[in-house]
């Protein structure tokens, strides 16, 4: 064999080894400015986190931000509630999945998380049917990557990332990012979580857990604010007594008037809808404002209250109460019966006023 076509195989080789070299050297700078412009994320991502001191708010963005830098179509964002995940927030999930998801640990990937505090990454369908995992037919590229976010070393909640829109498998680049991410994530959550039972403690009632005073004083007036920029129904307010509760706490003592009051607080509370502010404004007295409703409605209202807390057995341990427990209630509307906070307050008062000289166990509307 001549020695030109002997050079010409070498020059070939070595064309193919150059190029394959410079696709090489390709590949790692779109890696490395790929890592480069993730650290940026990340370190941004962290700023950004630990400045937001809302719950929700602070899980939306964390599962905005992991599936918009891993290019995913789904993700969510679950976090442990009593001895199930739930899920807190999400992108690309049907808000009936949202709201009926329920995760213990050991079911599922989310479960397996949960119990082991370990990341799971899933690149294909082979990798999936080892986990045995039931739902498979969500996943449309058998490819996920799940992490814990762990708090106080306990897992206290889980970052699920699904569907690369590119079609490509995830990889340990995606996991290394989403597990920085979700240690971020953690000493963001658990900041915020301070903040808010700071924030909630300031303004709720020790004994009973509902809203105290001021904050009632405070809701009140923003809401009657609302009522004249908005023009709604307007709102009424209950003022709520606990009938002859000296003389029951002399009867039975003082713990069993702190039982006494949780109670009644909880029937209140439960009976409430979600737009109501309920709070105890002193004593053995509440105060319920009940925006965009009615006179007739609000009377409705009181009365099942009155009914429920009279027809309630408050027994404790060994103690029952030889009387029934009962309570006067004043209601007053905005604007029919006054114009401010103020007044409507004490016609509410002046309502409860009248329910009380009426012989108690009653509820009384205010009139003129």
């Amino acid at each position: 064999m001549g020695d030109d076509v002997i050079g010409g195989r070498r020059v070939g080789r070595l064309k193919k080894a150059l190029q394959e070299l410079e696709e090489e050297n390709a590949r790692l700078r779109r890696e490395f400015s790929t890592k480069i412009h993730q650290l940026h994320t990340l370190n941004d991502t962290a700023r950004a986190l630990n400045s937001v001191l809302n719950l929700d708010v602070l899980f939306r963005l964390i599962v905005t931000l992991a599936t918009h830098e891993l290019g995913a179509d789904r993700g969510s964002l679950m976090i442990l509630e009593g001895d199930a995940l739930k899920i807190k927030a999400a992108f690309g999930l049907s808000e009936e999945v949202k709201q009926s998801t329920g995760v213990r640990a050991g079911e599922g990937v989310s479960g397996r998380v949960l119990a082991t505090g370990r990341p799971v990454l899933v690149k294909n369908r082979e990798e999936l049917d080892k986990l045995e995992v039931k739902s498979r037919g969500r996943y449309k590229n058998y490819s996920f990557v799940s992490v814990p976010i762990m708090i106080d070393r306990k897992c206290t909640g889980v970052i699920n990332i699904d569907e690369k829109k590119s079609g490509e498998p995830f990889d340990e680049g995606d996991l290394n990012f989403l597990e920085i991410l979700a240690n971020h994530a953690a000493i963001a959550i658990r900041n915020a979580s301070i903040h808010q039972r700071t924030q909630l403690q300031a303004v709720t009632d020790g004994l009973s857990g509902l809203f105290n005073h001021r904050y009632f004083h405070e809701r009140l007036a923003e809401e009657i604010e609302r009522c004249k920029r908005y023009g709604k129904e307007g709102l009424s307010i209950l003022m709520i007594d606990i009938d002859d509760f000296k003389l029951f706490n002399d009867e039975y003592g003082h713990l069993m008037g702190d039982h006494l009051l949780k109670g009644i607080s909880s029937i209140i509370k439960y009976e409430s809808r979600v737009s109501d502010i309920v709070s105890r404004y002193g004593g053995e007295e509440f105060a319920v404002i009940l925006p965009e409703t009615g006179e007739k409605e609000s009377m409705i209202i009181a009365e099942r209250l009155r009914f429920l807390v009279e027809t309630h057995d408050f027994s404790m341990a060994d103690v029952k109460p030889k009387e029934r427990v009962t309570l006067s209630i004043g209601v007053s509307h905005y604007p029919q019966h006054a114009d401010s906070p103020s007044l409507i307050i004490d016609r509410a008062d002046k309502a409860l006023y009248m329910a009380k000289q009426s012989g108690k166990n009653q509820v009384c509307l205010y009139e003129e």
